[in-house]
């Protein structure tokens, strides 16, 4: 049987603040975390997956450099991203997307679309 109890508000705001001040103080840097453009983050998720941060930071601002856009992206041919993504999945999902960004002429509306999906 599992028994539930409620933790006191004043025990989960001392908890989050500890936390907050734990990961400002250990959690990695990475380029990702220092934007807001949201073709950029979902760059990032998309390296993200299933593939170690640290690797992904090398490669992610080398993509963001030759790709700084949705519009360049869809303009590339996919054997080129191909050889910055390495991962088949990553690059099929990566190409369709910024495809049917150009398609829809709304690009920004798709990314922000996509990343909540």
């Amino acid at each position: 049987m599992i028994v539930y109890q409620t933790i006191p508000r004043s025990k989960i705001k001392w908890f989050r603040s500890e936390l907050l001040a734990w990961g400002k103080q250990h959690r990695r840097k990475f380029p990702w975390r220092d934007t807001s453009y949201a073709y950029a983050i979902l760059v990032a998720e998309f390296m993200l997956q299933k593939t170690n941060a640290p690797l992904v930071a090398r490669l992610y601002e080398k993509f963001i450099e030759k790709y700084p856009t949705v519009e360049a992206l869809a303009q590339t041919e996919f054997i080129e991203i191909s050889n910055i993504l390495q991962l088949y999945i990553k690059k099929v999902v990566v190409n369709r997307l910024a495809s049917r960004c150009m398609k829809n002429n709304n690009a920004q509306q798709e990314i922000k679309k996509s990343a909540v999906t």
